[in-house]
């Protein structure tokens, strides 16, 4: 895997801070919640999911979300567990990154499409937003960063127990993107591994709608898929489905929105037109999916 530089020095050979602190890493250890020292105000550093979705190094907003996101609940139905090697696909503005970090003692690696030279502008705010992250809190130390597109996942085969992709399939999907992505995530996993989905769904979306031939342009529009289509592409993948929960439902969102998902909270595209129905609807009903990959 490739280490993408300037900005991850800081998370993959800034260690002179650490090395400076072993004797107080050292005396600490065999406290629940270790402070650990750095050129950023020292912070406690939690280990249990309850004590970090109340810690303070979540952003505020992130909290506010927890309704209608259910981390606990959802990360506990995909069976994650704190000594697993996980990587999780586009991590966007980082909600699950607050939480993964300090819980995984195992390898975590966040994958994106990640340049602050390149010429997108969205890859570049996005880029500065995950390296901003990463920077402003010891927390985020150890995580990893990998390249990710629709055509390479920048992983060791067979190599983790986890991906993890939130709210985001849709954006990769179009021009045979989804296939593609699945099958980099399914060799991506040791054999045994989970692929755990959260989605958009909306079940009015006519299948054919979501065909992955399509041009990306047509499957953005509006962020929905139907929930038996994306089980059948990942199935296609050679993933076998285990299981759905409906732990993410939002039985109050039609999916049926002038600008897609993207009309309702946090995104409130339109303003404040209708702002109070979309804010009572709140965000969208998702499917969350599991999956194995086959042993053997």
């Amino acid at each position: 895997m490739k280490t993408l530089k300037p900005p991850l020095a800081f998370v993959k050979t800034n260690r002179s801070t650490m090395l400076a602190s072993v004797l107080t890493l050292f005396i600490v250890a065999c406290s629940p919640e270790a402070t650990l020292p750095s050129g950023n105000p020292a912070v406690s550093i939690p280990n249990t999911i309850n004590d970090i979705l109340s810690h303070q190094h979540r952003e505020k907003g992130h909290v506010e979300r927890d309704k209608y996101r259910n981390p606990a609940a959802t990360l506990d139905f995909f069976g994650i567990t704190a000594d697993m090697d996980i990587i999780e696909i586009n991590p966007g503005r980082g909600y699950y990154l607050e939480i993964l970090a300090p819980f995984v003692s195992g390898k975590y690696i966040v994958a994106g499409n990640y340049d602050l030279e390149a010429d997108n502008n969205y890859v570049r705010r996005s880029t500065k937003v995950l390296y901003d992250k990463l920077e402003s809190s010891e927390i985020y130390k150890d995580v990893e960063v990998a390249h990710f597109d629709k055509s390479i996942l920048d992983v060791a085969t067979d190599s983790v127990d986890a991906v993890l992709t939130f709210r985001n399939i849709h954006s990769f999907a179009g021009d045979g993107g989804a296939k593609s992505s699945l099958k980099l995530f399914y060799d991506a996993l040791k054999p045994g591994g989970i692929l755990g989905i959260v989605q958009h769904r909306s079940a009015d979306i006519p299948e054919n709608a979501y065909l992955d031939s399509l041009p990306a342009n047509e499957l953005e529009k509006s962020g929905y898929m139907p929930q038996d289509y994306v089980i059948s592409l990942a199935e296609s993948e050679g993933f076998a489905f285990e299981a759905t929960s409906e732990i993410n439902a939002n039985a109050l969102d039609s999916g049926k929105h002038p600008k897609g998902v993207w009309t309702l909270p946090p995104s409130l595209s339109l303003g404040d037109e209708n702002k109070d129905e979309y804010m009572r609807i709140g965000e969208s009903d998702r499917m969350t999916l599991r999956f194995r990959k086959p042993e053997g």
